[in-house]
């Protein structure tokens, strides 16, 4: 299998494949002045969270995800949240109806991804709802008791990063569990095709 990039500047983005987290603790053994003697915690990861828009940058994350999973026999949750409309672009529809339309193809989609999971023998559930992206999924993630998020990025810098407001930069912040970001890496040009204009024989 392909190596995927991480992310390492988000608190797991060197996550080891080990179904514990070990968190390196200090607490104070006696007065003022004296050492601190070391203290480990453990976090389980037994149920692992993917939020998906379908992007390939997604698909790389249901990829490592899986290889988790795997790896740690955890279980999957693949979530996709239907964005509130725009007023000013969909008039005279009721957001009911316009979330009644977009579930339907959503629905054939999330269940597509969650065949890959199956295919590998891995538990998953599939969420669809609406909603704001982030809050949902940080919704999702409390509900549901996820111990780890693993999320694409689409690696967007100035002008665009701002406009798309990222999603994954929100839930790493105001998440209520560990988040590991995937980057998609965007694929190298071709090189030797056809000329434009240039007609063969």
């Amino acid at each position: 299998m392909k190596e995927r990039p991480v992310d390492r500047n988000t608190s797991f983005g060197g996550l080891p494949l080990s179904s514990n987290l070990e968190e390196d603790k200090t607490e104070p053994i006696g007065g003022r002045g004296k050492k601190m003697k070391p203290r480990k915690q453990t976090r389980t990861i037994s149920r692992i969270m993917v939020p998906t828009d379908f992007s390939p940058g997604s698909a790389e994350a249901l990829e490592y995800a899986i290889a988790l999973a795997k790896r740690l026999k955890a279980d999957l949750i693949l979530a996709h949240v239907i964005e509130p409309f725009p007023y000013n672009l969909v008039e005279g529809m009721a957001f009911s109806d316009y979330g009644e339309r977009l579930t339907p193809p959503a629905r054939r989609l999330l269940d597509h991804q969650s065949k890959r999971a199956i295919k590998e023998k891995i538990p998953v559930k599939t969420r669809l709802i609406e909603g704001a992206p982030f809050r949902e999924i940080i919704k999702m993630a409390k509900r549901e008791g996820a111990d780890l998020i693993v999320m694409g990025t689409h690696g967007r810098t100035g002008i665009d990063h701002f406009l798309a407001g990222s999603v994954a930069e929100k839930v790493v912040r105001l998440s209520p569990c560990p988040v590991l970001t995937v980057r998609s890496v965007p694929a190298a040009p071709k090189r030797g095709g056809a000329k434009r204009g240039h007609k063969a024989g």
